[in-house]
């Protein structure tokens, strides 16, 4: 028989996950272009950008094609399509969206 003390303990949120979740987060965030393309993407009221290497140095474009991107999407904030060259809002976009906010230009 379990007491009501230990049920509700064990309803609680696991304080290590949502540590490990914010570490995952700033992580992300560390990069300026990472940061921009979340602003970008919280701002835009449809939830993609169609992206435009001819806007980017060669450079930056490798960068988020084989860094940036990569590093959202296995945080799966957010989804990409590289035929069409389409970046949506991810599965967990949301959970960042408050971070996003207080970041300049975000939408607070």
């Amino acid at each position: 028989m379990t007491s009501k003390r230990q049920s509700v303990q064990n309803s609680d949120p696991d304080p290590h996950l949502e540590h490990r979740a914010l570490d995952e987060f700033f992580e992300v965030l560390q990069r300026t272009e990472r940061r921009e393309l979340l602003v970008a993407l919280d701002r835009n009221a449809s939830g993609q950008l169609k992206l435009n290497s001819r806007k980017m140095t060669y450079n930056s474009w490798i960068a988020l094609l084989h860094s940036h991107l990569p590093k959202l999407e296995e945080q799966e904030l957010v989804d990409w399509d590289a035929d069409t060259r389409v970046v949506e809002r991810g599965r967990r976009f949301d959970e960042i969206r408050y971070i996003l906010e207080l970041l300049p230009g975000g939408t607070a």
